[in-house]
């Protein structure tokens, strides 16, 4: 039997089926109910962590290893101590996030990832990951969001003028070269530049082993961009900010920025030279499917494999692939239309040569053989200009982000925070921790 055994079947178990990404539960702390921070009067626990960190794992598509899921948690700590603050300033001025915001949140996570929010709670509790993991996260943005928003009202408001001079703005800059790009931003108060530095290389060389960007955008990025997967949009040279992107071409990623207040990591999506209409980019939906390995036997030697696959390899068409999945009780994912320029540059070629309705060489994988078949491949269609009420908002956000940034250090300042065993956190550190009281 041919395996793939080189790059390409790195690719595709980072693209793989949640379940063929197993959080590895020997990794967990023994004691679940262990409280490693005091945020306020709320308690972060080390299974409130290891959930985090399994759901980082499941929805960016990237197996940790031992070394650096122990390296990921403390950047992880840092992130969900950040969002109780958050959270907890936002419910002092009555403007925590309701639940509809929330669920329309994860419904368009969920459509994102071609599937509907059933679908991926289902993905999630099959890990023993609960939904409520990804809900605290999103509701912690949210909810700063409409802090900052609420508090600061008065220095984001966005005149009707404003619009005006941005579209017009677009528009001419149809004659400018322009770059559709994403970020991840980690904050750094200074004290914790070298190891947010790590942090961000470790991001770095997970997405250029094919890990999603914008979960690993919603789930880690300390700007308001990370609750649109750190999409900014298409823009130009002259954007505010760090033109690195500039320097990319689409489906690389940056290496990380420094900033005064932290690192920036860069995503270019796609480029448009002057003149040229932005393009739409074709639409690739296919359907992943695991071959499990019996446990004792090699990929050459296991019977059960080497059946599945000479089942599935005599398959004329996506009835038949369905059929034999169904008969024989493999796991599968359906991707549906995933833009082709979010695939690494270099994994591309791959899925324009595989036709549909074709099988592709199996990958092996540390959890059996990952095959793919291509259902639909389309263009996608044309972008079109943003409205005036999405162009106000870009605008809004644009000035929500320096404000955002700004005030989270702030009240991070004046928190109670405090590690319970700060020797397994020696990168996290809050100079108000010896000053601040607990609240009683």
């Amino acid at each position: 039997m041919k395996f793939i055994r080189f790059a390409l079947a790195a690719l595709l178990a980072s693209i793989s089926i949640a379940s063929a990404v197993k959080p590895s539960t020997d990794k967990r702390s023994t004691s679940t109910a262990e409280a490693v921070a005091i945020v306020g009067k709320k308690v972060i626990t080390s299974k409130d962590l290891e959930d985090r960190i399994d759901l980082i794992l499941i929805t960016s598509h990237t197996t940790l290893t031992p070394d650096n899921r122990s390296a990921i948690r403390e950047q992880v700590l840092k992130n969900m101590i950040e969002e109780l603050v958050q959270l907890q300033v936002a419910q002092k001025y009555k403007v925590e996030a309701k639940d509809k915001e929330v669920m329309d949140a994860i419904e368009h996570i969920a459509k994102e990832n071609g599937a509907t929010v059933a679908q991926m709670e289902s993905s999630f509790e099959s890990q023993g990951v609960p939904l409520s993991s990804l809900k605290d996260r999103m509701r912690a943005q949210l909810s700063w969001n409409n802090f900052v928003r609420g508090a600061y009202s008065h220095t984001l408001h966005v005149s009707d003028q404003d619009v005006d001079i941005y579209l017009t703005s677009l528009k001419n800059d149809q004659e400018k070269e322009q770059y559709e790009v994403f970020e991840i931003f980690l904050r750094t108060d200074g004290k914790d530049a070298d190891s947010v530095r790590a942090q961000a290389n470790a991001l770095v060389s997970k997405i250029k082993s094919g890990a999603n960007f914008r979960m690993l955008a919603q789930q880690f990025s300390q700007s308001p961009s990370a609750s649109r997967g750190g999409y900014l949009g298409w823009i130009n040279a002259t954007h505010e900010g760090n033109q690195t992107y500039t320097q990319l071409s689409p489906g690389q990623v940056s290496s990380p920025v420094q900033t005064g207040g932290g690192f920036y990591i860069y995503y270019l999506a796609d480029k448009k030279l002057p003149g040229q209409s932005q393009q739409s980019g074709q639409l690739i939906s296919y359907k992943q499917i695991l071959v499990p390995l019996t446990s004792g036997f090699t990929p050459d030697s296991d019977p059960y494999l080497k059946a599945h696959m000479d089942a599935l390899m005599e398959a004329k068409n996506l009835s038949d692939f369905e059929r034999i999945v169904k008969e024989r009780e493999l796991k599968s994912e359906v991707v549906k239309d995933r833009p082709l320029r979010q695939i690494p540059q270099e994994y591309q070629s791959f899925f324009n040569s595989l036709p549909v309705g074709k099988a592709s060489e199996p990958a092996l994988t540390p959890d059996g053989l990952v095959i793919v078949v291509v259902t639909q491949k389309r263009q996608a269609e044309p972008p079109k200009p943003p409205t005036k009420e999405e162009a106000k908002d870009i605008l809004e956000g644009e000035r929500l982000s320096k404000i955002s940034i700004r005030d989270l250090t702030k009240h991070i300042t004046g928190a109670y925070i405090k590690i319970t065993k700060p020797a397994d956190f020696p990168n996290i550190q809050y100079g108000s921790n010896a000053t601040n009281q607990a609240p009683a």
